[in-house]
């Protein structure tokens, strides 16, 4: 699957989960956690019913939220291909979560 890239909204997500997860896990660098954040609302948006993101940020907050519970369930096998273990993935997560929150 190609990763999605442009609009504004998702790159100014992406940025934001991507520097939480790198302040974390600084061993891993900001590119290769933008990447991963990039691939995985990729493969989430192609289970979806949704087109494209534009299709989500006009939804309500609870849509969108289960939208990031796909983004987040997706980005977990390629956290731990980056060496992060179960327990660090699970508190990544829900770090992530806390901020996605915060963005509805």
């Amino acid at each position: 699957m190609e990763p999605i890239v442009g609009n504004e909204k998702q790159e100014e997500i992406i940025q934001k989960l991507g520097v939480l997860a790198n302040k974390l896990f600084p061993q891993i660098g900001l590119y290769p956690f933008k990447g991963l954040f990039r691939v995985s609302i990729g493969e989430a948006l192609a289970k979806s019913t949704y087109s494209d993101l534009k299709n989500i940020w006009e939804q309500e907050a609870s849509a969108r939220s289960r939208f990031f519970d796909r983004v987040l369930k997706q980005s977990e096998p390629l956290l731990r291909e980056q060496g992060l273990s179960v327990e660090e993935v699970e508190k990544l997560c829900g770090e992530l979560r806390s901020l996605y929150e915060t963005m509805l």
